[in-house]
């Protein structure tokens, strides 16, 4: 957060940007997809990855695919997971086919679960970014507020809060102070750029 602190309207140009929801009202339905497919054709879908003369052995490992299954029944469990398991790609169609041996094929792979599970991973990667984002800036802004909220309690005020306060007020909106500013200023030399 400490990068951010300094830059609320950064923050809150990114508050009004998040996508996160659009992601998930497209997540939800293919998860709740996916955990329908499971519950009824687990053992099924074990079969097609371990019984499967088709696919090469050394890429798809019998406990790489057992480990696999083990997590899948946990998290086929609960809602929307946060963390996919780690070898959720040997549940894609994608996987699988790169996986075939040459000059194979086996149509259990296009099985509707593994078009499901590649097209779930691609859509997670983005959210759960976004939720660690979504994440970020909730907490920038609480801190940026509990900081104001302070320094009003004990009266203090900082360089970096003098500029904000002036920038605050002195726009088109308070045309008699830009008025009396220009009287007084009527030429601002400017020394070290970068902190204007």
């Amino acid at each position: 957060m400490q990068p951010l602190l300094g830059f609320e309207q950064t923050v809150q140009q990114l508050t009004d940007n998040t996508a996160s929801d659009d992601l998930l009202l497209r997540l939800q339905p293919l998860w709740q997809k996916l955990t329908e497919i499971w519950q009824v054709q687990r053992d099924h879908l074990q079969d097609i990855l371990l019984d499967n003369d088709a696919l090469d052995k050394n890429r798809i490992r019998k406990k790489s695919v057992n480990e696999l299954f083990e997590s899948l029944a946990e998290i086929f469990n609960h809602q929307l997971p946060f963390e996919l398991p780690e070898k959720w790609e040997l549940i894609t169609a994608k996987k699988l086919f790169d996986c075939l041996k040459k000059n194979t094929s086996d149509a259990r792979l296009e099985h509707e679960f593994f078009d499901l599970a590649g097209v779930f991973a691609e859509l997670h990667r983005p959210w759960l970014h976004q939720q660690k984002l979504d994440l970020l800036i909730d907490a920038t802004l609480f801190v940026q507020a509990s900081i104001s909220s302070a320094k009003s309690q004990a009266q203090n005020i900082s360089f970096n809060d003098l500029i904000k306060q002036v920038a605050a007020v002195v726009n088109a909106e308070n045309p008699r102070l830009l008025d009396r500013i220009n009287g007084l200023y009527p030429v601002a030399m400017v020394d070290e750029f970068q902190d204007t």
